[in-house]
C-alpha cells in the first residue's frame, strides 16, 4: 500500500496545481459602476474565461474596449490579445475609449481569425507564454470549423461549431486559470426552438454549445431597453429631409452566471454611441430614482442645493464640475467616482 506522504511529495514534484488556493478574484473593471457592481468583485475576473452575450448594438464591445483600457493601466508590462473574428473592430473607437495602441503588433495583439481552430492554436501558443493580461474573442458566433470550410455546399453541418468548440475552450479555460488571464468570449443571442413544454417554441439562447456555458466563470446578458432621443441636439438633415440621431440607449444587463459573488443581479446603464459608457447619465437617471436629484418642472436640484435647468444642461455640469458629480455620487453611496469619468 502506497504511503500517503509519498505519495503527495511525488505529485508536488511533477508540480500539479492542486495546492493552489485562490481567496478572492481580481478583477479588471468593465469602465461601468453598474456593471461593477452587477459583477460583485468590480470587474470580470483574472484567472478564467468570461461569457458576454447580448443582442447587437448593446455595448458588448465597448465594454471589452473599457476592459482593455484598464488592463493596460493596471498591468503596464504586459500584452493584450484580441481575436476579431468578425473583423470589424474600429480601432479610432477603440482610441476614443482611452485604448493605447502605441505598441500595435506587439503589446497589443490584433488577430482576424474565424476558423476554430486557428483561433485557439493562437490561443494555445501566445497564452502561456505569462505575457498577457487579457484574451478577448469577439465574437463566439462566427467561428466556424475547419471541416465546414473546406466542405462542400449543403454539406450536413448541425452541431459542428459547438463539438470544435468543446475540447477549444477548456484549454482556453486551464490557460487562463493558469497563467491569470482575463478571458473574455464575447457572444450573440440566437432562437432555440423548443416545443416540448407546450410553449410558443422559441427562447432565448447564446451560439457555440454547452461548452462555454460550462466553463465560464461569469456570464453577463445584454438588452436593449429603451432609446432616449434628443431633438434639440441630434436634428441631421439629409436631403432636405430631417433625420433624429439616437443620443442615448438604455441597456438592461443580467448576471446570469456568477461563480465569483451571488448571481442573478440586474441593473441598468446608458450608452452613448460614438461616446461610450454615459456613467454621468447613469448617475443621474439612479439619482432622481432613489430622489437625490429631485425635479420641478424642468429645473433639477442636487443635493449641494445647486439647480440647474434641463436634463442636458445637468449632465454636462456633471461632466464638467468634480464638486457637483461628487455631491451627486456621495448622496448614493459611490466611493471614488471619478475612475468611471474617463
Amino acid at each position: 500500500m502506497a504511503n500517503f506522504h509519498e505519495a503527495l511529495a511525488k505529485l508536488k514534484k511533477e508540480k500539479h496545481s492542486f495546492d493552489k488556493r485562490r481567496e478572492s478574484f481580481t478583477a479588471i473593471s468593465t469602465g461601468s459602476f453598474v456593471l461593477d457592481y452587477l459583477t460583485g468583485i468590480n470587474g470580470f475576473p483574472i484567472g478564467g474565461i468570461s461569457e458576454l452575450a447580448g443582442d447587437n448594438s448593446v455595448g458588448k464591445t465597448t465594454i471589452c474596449g473599457n476592459i482593455i483600457r484598464n488592463a493596460q493601466k493596471m498591468f503596464p508590462d504586459k500584452r493584450i490579445l484580441v481575436v476579431d473574428a468578425e473583423q470589424c473592430w474600429d480601432l479610432k473607437y477603440m482610441e476614443k475609449l482611452g485604448v493605447d495602441f502605441s505598441g500595435y503588433g506587439d503589446t497589443f495583439l490584433h488577430f482576424q481569425e474565424m476558423i476554430v481552430e486557428d483561433v485557439f492554436q493562437v490561443i494555445r501558443q501566445l497564452g502561456p507564454t505569462g505575457e498577457f493580461s487579457v484574451i478577448i474573442v469577439d465574437s463566439v458566433g462566427p467561428l466556424m470549423p475547419r471541416v465546414k470550410f473546406v466542405g462542400e455546399d449543403g454539406a450536413n453541418a448541425i452541431g459542428l461549431q459547438a463539438r470544435a468548440l468543446t475540447p477549444e475552450v477548456a484549454v482556453a479555460a486551464s490557460i487562463c486559470s493558469k497563467y491569470d488571464i482575463c478571458g473574455i468570449f464575447v457572444n450573440q443571442f440566437r432562437a432555440k426552438l423548443d416545443f416540448s413544454r407546450g410553449g410558443s417554441g422559441a427562447t432565448k439562447d447564446v451560439a457555440g454549445g454547452n461548452a462555454l456555458k460550462y466553463y465560464r466563470l461569469m456570464s453577463m446578458w445584454l438588452e436593449r431597453s429603451t432609446v432616449m432621443m434628443e431633438e434639440a441636439l441630434s436634428e441631421i438633415s439629409l436631403d432636405d429631409k430631417v433625420a433624429k440621431e439616437i443620443e442615448r440607449v438604455v441597456i438592461r444587463a443580467n448576471m446570469y452566471k456568477n461563480k465569483c459573488a451571488p448571481e442573478g443581479r440586474k441593473g441598468k446603464f446608458v450608452i452613448k454611441p460614438g461616446f461610450g459608457i454615459d456613467n454621468v447619465y447613469t448617475l443621474i437617471e439612479l439619482a432622481i430614482k432613489q430622489g437625490s436629484i429631485s425635479k420641478s418642472g424642468n429645473y433639477f436640484s442636487i443635493p449641494d442645493g445647486t439647480k440647474i435647468m434641463g436634463k442636458e444642461n445637468l449632465w454636462i455640469d456633471l461632466s464638467s464640475k468634480k464638486e457637483l458629480r461628487d455631491s451627486v455620487a456621495d448622496s448614493l453611496g459611490l466611493k471614488n467616482f471619478d475612475r468611471y469619468c474617463v
